[in-house]
Protein backbone atom coordinates (compact mmCIF):
# COMPACT_ATOMS: atom_id res chain seq x y z
CA UNK A 1 0.00 0.00 0.00
CA UNK A 2 1.55 3.33 -1.01
CA UNK A 3 2.52 5.68 1.77
CA UNK A 4 0.18 8.54 2.35
CA UNK A 5 1.70 11.89 1.41
CA UNK A 6 0.82 14.54 3.93
CA UNK A 7 0.23 18.02 2.54
CA UNK A 8 2.75 20.65 3.48
CA UNK A 9 1.64 22.65 6.47
CA UNK A 10 1.41 26.37 5.94
CA UNK A 11 3.01 28.08 8.92
CA UNK A 12 1.96 31.62 9.87
CA UNK A 13 5.59 32.78 9.93
CA UNK A 14 6.25 31.60 6.39
CA UNK A 15 2.98 33.03 5.10
CA UNK A 16 3.70 36.38 6.76
CA UNK A 17 7.18 36.43 5.23
CA UNK A 18 5.65 36.17 1.77
CA UNK A 19 3.33 39.14 2.32
CA UNK A 20 5.57 41.33 4.45
CA UNK A 21 9.32 41.23 3.68
CA UNK A 22 11.39 40.28 6.69
CA UNK A 23 14.66 41.76 5.36
CA UNK A 24 14.44 44.94 7.40
CA UNK A 25 17.83 46.14 6.18
CA UNK A 26 16.36 46.52 2.70
CA UNK A 27 13.88 49.21 3.69
CA UNK A 28 16.39 52.06 3.64
CA UNK A 29 17.71 50.88 0.29
CA UNK A 30 14.12 50.76 -0.94
CA UNK A 31 13.05 54.25 0.15
CA UNK A 32 16.16 56.47 0.06
CA UNK A 33 16.71 56.34 -3.75
CA UNK A 34 12.97 56.78 -4.27
CA UNK A 35 12.82 59.89 -2.08
CA UNK A 36 15.95 61.25 -3.76
CA UNK A 37 14.51 60.69 -7.23
CA UNK A 38 11.17 62.25 -6.37
CA UNK A 39 12.85 65.27 -4.78
CA UNK A 40 15.19 65.87 -7.72
CA UNK A 41 12.31 65.63 -10.19
CA UNK A 42 10.11 67.91 -8.07
CA UNK A 43 12.48 70.81 -8.80
CA UNK A 44 11.11 70.91 -12.33
CA UNK A 45 7.68 69.53 -11.50
CA UNK A 46 6.65 65.93 -10.80
CA UNK A 47 5.13 64.25 -13.86
CA UNK A 48 1.97 62.20 -13.56
CA UNK A 49 3.90 58.96 -14.11
CA UNK A 50 6.08 59.49 -11.03
CA UNK A 51 3.47 58.14 -8.62
CA UNK A 52 2.57 54.94 -10.47
CA UNK A 53 6.31 54.38 -10.93
CA UNK A 54 6.80 54.75 -7.17
CA UNK A 55 3.97 52.25 -6.61
CA UNK A 56 5.51 49.85 -9.13
CA UNK A 57 8.84 50.12 -7.33
CA UNK A 58 7.41 49.40 -3.88
CA UNK A 59 4.94 46.68 -4.86
CA UNK A 60 7.53 45.23 -7.24
CA UNK A 61 9.89 44.77 -4.30
CA UNK A 62 7.18 42.89 -2.43
CA UNK A 63 6.71 40.71 -5.51
CA UNK A 64 10.47 40.17 -5.78
CA UNK A 65 10.61 39.10 -2.14
CA UNK A 66 7.70 36.69 -2.45
CA UNK A 67 9.08 35.26 -5.70
CA UNK A 68 12.42 34.67 -4.02
CA UNK A 69 10.76 32.73 -1.21
CA UNK A 70 8.78 30.73 -3.77
CA UNK A 71 11.94 29.86 -5.70
CA UNK A 72 13.80 28.73 -2.57
CA UNK A 73 10.94 26.67 -1.16
CA UNK A 74 10.62 22.94 -1.59
CA UNK A 75 8.08 22.09 -4.33
CA UNK A 76 5.48 20.89 -1.82
CA UNK A 77 5.71 24.17 0.10
CA UNK A 78 5.57 26.58 -2.81
CA UNK A 79 1.79 26.86 -2.71
CA UNK A 80 1.90 28.95 0.46
CA UNK A 81 3.86 31.67 -1.34
CA UNK A 82 1.92 31.65 -4.58
CA UNK A 83 -0.95 33.97 -3.47
CA UNK A 84 1.54 36.71 -2.55
CA UNK A 85 3.49 36.23 -5.79
CA UNK A 86 0.35 36.47 -7.92
CA UNK A 87 -1.19 39.36 -6.00
CA UNK A 88 1.91 41.52 -5.95
CA UNK A 89 2.74 40.51 -9.51
CA UNK A 90 -0.64 41.59 -10.84
CA UNK A 91 -0.63 44.87 -8.90
CA UNK A 92 2.91 45.79 -9.99
CA UNK A 93 2.04 44.87 -13.58
CA UNK A 94 -1.00 47.16 -13.44
CA UNK A 95 0.96 50.08 -11.98
CA UNK A 96 3.75 49.43 -14.50
CA UNK A 97 1.30 49.70 -17.39
CA UNK A 98 -0.07 52.90 -15.89
CA UNK A 99 3.47 54.27 -15.66
CA UNK A 100 4.10 53.56 -19.34
CA UNK A 101 0.72 54.95 -20.35
CA UNK A 102 1.48 58.25 -18.60
CA UNK A 103 5.24 58.43 -19.14
CA UNK A 104 5.57 56.98 -22.60
CA UNK A 105 7.58 54.16 -24.14
CA UNK A 106 11.01 55.80 -23.62
CA UNK A 107 10.85 54.47 -20.05
CA UNK A 108 11.24 50.98 -21.54
CA UNK A 109 14.91 51.79 -22.18
CA UNK A 110 15.48 50.85 -18.55
CA UNK A 111 14.40 47.25 -19.19
CA UNK A 112 17.76 46.18 -20.69
CA UNK A 113 19.36 47.58 -17.55
CA UNK A 114 17.03 46.06 -14.97
CA UNK A 115 16.23 42.67 -16.48
CA UNK A 116 19.80 41.29 -16.17
CA UNK A 117 20.09 42.62 -12.61
CA UNK A 118 16.80 41.21 -11.36
CA UNK A 119 17.13 38.04 -13.42
CA UNK A 120 20.58 37.33 -11.97
CA UNK A 121 19.37 37.99 -8.42
CA UNK A 122 16.38 35.64 -8.84
CA UNK A 123 18.55 32.97 -10.46
CA UNK A 124 20.95 33.11 -7.53
CA UNK A 125 17.98 32.88 -5.18
CA UNK A 126 16.71 29.78 -6.97
CA UNK A 127 20.16 28.27 -6.36
CA UNK A 128 19.96 29.32 -2.70
CA UNK A 129 22.77 31.81 -3.21
CA UNK A 130 20.66 34.87 -2.41
CA UNK A 131 23.26 35.90 0.20
CA UNK A 132 26.06 35.86 -2.36
CA UNK A 133 27.96 39.08 -2.97
CA UNK A 134 26.83 39.13 -6.60
CA UNK A 135 23.21 39.01 -5.52
CA UNK A 136 23.76 41.97 -3.24
CA UNK A 137 25.49 43.86 -6.02
CA UNK A 138 22.54 43.31 -8.38
CA UNK A 139 19.87 44.37 -5.90
CA UNK A 140 21.81 47.40 -4.61
CA UNK A 141 22.55 48.60 -8.13
CA UNK A 142 18.91 48.17 -9.13
CA UNK A 143 17.81 50.23 -6.13
CA UNK A 144 20.40 52.98 -6.60
CA UNK A 145 19.49 53.51 -10.26
CA UNK A 146 16.05 54.71 -9.20
CA UNK A 147 17.72 58.00 -8.29
CA UNK A 148 18.34 58.40 -12.03
CA UNK A 149 15.04 57.18 -13.48
CA UNK A 150 12.79 59.83 -11.97
CA UNK A 151 14.93 62.91 -12.76
CA UNK A 152 16.22 61.81 -16.18
CA UNK A 153 13.60 59.35 -17.53
CA UNK A 154 16.00 57.40 -19.81
CA UNK A 155 19.60 56.08 -19.60
CA UNK A 156 20.45 58.17 -22.67
CA UNK A 157 19.42 61.33 -20.81
CA UNK A 158 21.74 60.42 -17.94
CA UNK A 159 24.65 59.87 -20.33
CA UNK A 160 24.07 63.13 -22.21
CA UNK A 161 23.68 65.11 -19.00
CA UNK A 162 27.20 64.31 -17.84
CA UNK A 163 28.62 64.14 -14.33
CA UNK A 164 27.35 66.76 -11.92
CA UNK A 165 25.82 67.01 -8.46
CA UNK A 166 22.61 65.29 -9.62
CA UNK A 167 24.08 62.40 -11.58
CA UNK A 168 26.60 61.77 -8.77
CA UNK A 169 23.87 60.75 -6.32
CA UNK A 170 23.01 57.34 -7.78
CA UNK A 171 26.67 56.19 -7.78
CA UNK A 172 27.13 57.61 -4.28
CA UNK A 173 24.13 55.67 -2.97
CA UNK A 174 25.43 52.55 -4.65
CA UNK A 175 28.81 53.05 -2.98
CA UNK A 176 27.19 53.40 0.43
CA UNK A 177 24.59 50.64 0.23
CA UNK A 178 26.91 48.06 -1.30
CA UNK A 179 29.45 48.93 1.38
CA UNK A 180 26.76 48.02 3.90
CA UNK A 181 26.57 44.57 2.32
CA UNK A 182 30.28 44.13 3.05
CA UNK A 183 29.94 45.34 6.64
CA UNK A 184 27.02 43.05 7.43
CA UNK A 185 28.92 40.06 6.06
CA UNK A 186 31.92 40.81 8.27
CA UNK A 187 29.62 40.82 11.31
CA UNK A 188 27.42 37.81 10.58
CA UNK A 189 28.02 35.26 7.83
CA UNK A 190 31.70 35.99 7.22
CA UNK A 191 32.69 37.06 10.73
CA UNK A 192 36.19 36.27 11.91
CA UNK A 193 37.41 36.16 8.30
CA UNK A 194 40.05 38.90 7.91
CA UNK A 195 39.84 38.83 4.10
CA UNK A 196 36.29 40.12 4.23
CA UNK A 197 37.22 42.89 6.65
CA UNK A 198 40.02 44.01 4.34
CA UNK A 199 37.70 43.90 1.34
CA UNK A 200 35.12 45.96 3.21
CA UNK A 201 37.71 48.54 4.25
CA UNK A 202 39.14 48.69 0.72
CA UNK A 203 35.66 49.33 -0.74
CA UNK A 204 34.94 52.15 1.69
CA UNK A 205 38.40 53.69 1.33
CA UNK A 206 38.09 53.62 -2.47
CA UNK A 207 34.79 55.49 -2.24
CA UNK A 208 36.36 57.96 0.17
CA UNK A 209 38.96 58.70 -2.51
CA UNK A 210 36.27 58.92 -5.20
CA UNK A 211 34.15 61.30 -3.12
CA UNK A 212 37.21 63.40 -2.29
CA UNK A 213 38.04 63.65 -5.99
CA UNK A 214 34.46 64.70 -6.77
CA UNK A 215 34.68 67.37 -4.08
CA UNK A 216 37.99 68.67 -5.43
CA UNK A 217 36.41 68.87 -8.89
CA UNK A 218 33.47 70.74 -7.32
CA UNK A 219 31.04 68.07 -8.48
CA UNK A 220 29.71 67.49 -4.98
CA UNK A 221 30.20 68.67 -1.42
CA UNK A 222 32.94 67.63 0.98
CA UNK A 223 30.21 66.09 3.10
CA UNK A 224 30.31 62.96 0.94
CA UNK A 225 34.04 62.56 1.46
CA UNK A 226 33.54 62.82 5.23
CA UNK A 227 30.61 60.40 5.03
CA UNK A 228 32.63 57.71 3.27
CA UNK A 229 35.55 58.32 5.64
CA UNK A 230 33.21 57.55 8.54
CA UNK A 231 32.09 54.49 6.59
CA UNK A 232 35.71 53.34 6.34
CA UNK A 233 36.09 53.73 10.09
CA UNK A 234 32.88 51.77 10.61
CA UNK A 235 34.13 48.99 8.31
CA UNK A 236 37.17 48.59 10.57
CA UNK A 237 35.70 49.30 14.00
CA UNK A 238 32.62 47.07 14.02
CA UNK A 239 34.45 43.80 13.23
CA UNK A 240 37.40 44.82 15.43
CA UNK A 241 35.34 45.56 18.53
CA UNK A 242 32.78 42.87 17.75
CA UNK A 243 33.53 39.38 16.35
CA UNK A 244 37.32 39.79 16.52
CA UNK A 245 36.99 40.42 20.27
CA UNK A 246 34.52 37.61 20.81
CA UNK A 247 31.59 39.98 21.12
CA UNK A 248 28.33 39.56 19.26
CA UNK A 249 26.87 42.58 17.53
CA UNK A 250 23.17 41.93 17.17
CA UNK A 251 21.40 42.58 13.85
CA UNK A 252 19.19 45.14 15.60
CA UNK A 253 22.28 47.12 16.60
CA UNK A 254 23.66 47.01 13.06
CA UNK A 255 20.25 48.02 11.74
CA UNK A 256 20.01 51.00 14.09
CA UNK A 257 23.39 52.28 12.90
CA UNK A 258 22.39 51.82 9.27
CA UNK A 259 19.20 53.80 9.83
CA UNK A 260 21.27 56.70 11.12
CA UNK A 261 23.77 56.49 8.24
CA UNK A 262 20.97 56.16 5.68
CA UNK A 263 19.36 59.33 7.02
CA UNK A 264 22.72 61.10 6.76
CA UNK A 265 23.09 59.87 3.17
CA UNK A 266 19.59 61.10 2.41
CA UNK A 267 20.37 64.49 3.93
CA UNK A 268 23.52 64.75 1.80
CA UNK A 269 21.48 63.91 -1.30
CA UNK A 270 18.92 66.59 -0.56
CA UNK A 271 21.30 69.43 0.32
Amino acid sequence: MPARVMPARVTPARAKGAWIPQQHGAWAMLFVPLVVGLTLRSHVGLPAWAWPLAATWLVGYFCFNATGLWLKAAPRRRGQYLPAVLTYGLVSAATGVATLALGGLPLLWWLPVYLPLLGTALWLTSRRHDRALLSGLCTVLAASLLAWILPFTTPQAVASHGLDARTWLAPALFGYFFGTVFVVKTLIRERNKPGWVWASMAWHFAWTLIATTMAVLDVTSWGWAAFFAVGTLRAWALPWFGPQRGRTIRPAQVGALEVVLSLVALALCLT
